[in-house]
């Protein structure tokens, strides 16, 4: 890393922290912002939150203000002690930044992509989009019950189902978090709809834009409009695109693995057969 990293980055210093602590999938819950013994909270915390609060109008808030920000970070996110400033600013930067969309419901918490109310949004401002980066990188908050309540309310809205919506993929999601975790329950309570889900992509539909959303038979891939996969229109255009496939072997190779954890080998074999198609 150089000093020239740019805090645009940070989706990917967050990817390589979380790949370090993967081979140890408890090292999310025991660490925690605060100096052991003293309840402190940890320096590196209150004082880049201190700096972010104070170049913040703060025009929108959901259910951590900026006032509980060091206070909710220190209880809830790893501690990243790093020689280069620029990536220790970008992570906590980032968080300072997630901790802005959670929102807490009737229904429990919740992940925004946005802070004000947007049109093309579901219940509760929620946007199917970005759920597999809320939960990879949410997966490391030591309150479990954020991302707990957040998955189930995306099924049980319906808003993850995705028809005439965004590319997702909850069932890889899931599994990401159960690394960290080691819990699953909830994924293998949803792998009927899961399942289900996948195969309304497979048999495809349009767009409101006219584009249809469809798998090829022919040449083995789905087909999809450009912006569908959350980044616009582009120039590459509609088609068989490489971002909507590589999720969709993602998401069958983890429905394949809940299978296997749940016992059903039909099911485990059927989705394995289909990642390994999309791969080749």
């Amino acid at each position: 890393m150089t000093k020239g990293f740019l805090p645009g980055a940070n989706r990917a210093l967050i990817a390589v922290v979380a790949a370090l602590c993967a081979a140890e999938p408890a090292c999310a819950r025991p660490i925690a912002g605060r100096n052991e013994g003293d309840g402190h909270l940890h320096g590196g915390v209150a004082r880049y939150v201190a700096e972010f609060n104070a170049a913040d109008e703060e025009l929108y808030t959901n259910t951590v203000p900026n006032a509980a920000a060091a206070e909710f970070l220190a209880a809830n996110i790893p501690v990243l002690e790093c020689p280069d400033p620029d990536i220790e600013r970008a992570y906590y930067f980032r968080w300072w930044t997630f901790r802005k969309h959670l929102k807490k419901t009737e229904r429990g918490w919740v992940i925004t992509e946005f802070l004000p109310e947007v049109a093309w949004a579901g219940p509760e401002n929620t946007i199917v989009c970005p759920f597999g980066h809320h939960v990879r990188e949410g997966r490391w908050l030591r309150d479990g019950t954020i991302l707990r309540d957040y998955m189930r309310f995306m099924v049980e809205s319906g808003t993850i189902d995705g028809t005439r919506s965004y590319v997702n993929w909850p069932a890889f999601a899931y599994l990401e978090r159960a690394r960290v975790w080691g819990e699953n329950g909830d994924a293998l309570s949803f792998l009927p709809r899961l399942a289900a889900r996948y195969a309304a992509w497979e048999k495809g539909w349009k767009f409101r834009d006219g584009y249809p959303m469809r798998f090829d038979a022919k040449d083995g891939l789905f087909h999809s409009a450009d912006n569908r996969e959350g980044m616009e229109y582009s120039a590459s255009g509609h088609g068989a695109r490489l971002m909507v496939n590589a999720a969709m072997a993602a998401e069958a190779a983890a429905i394949a693995a809940l299978a296997r954890a749940k016992g059903d080998r039909a099911l485990a074999g059927e989705y394995a057969a289909k990642a390994d198609a999309l791969e080749k």
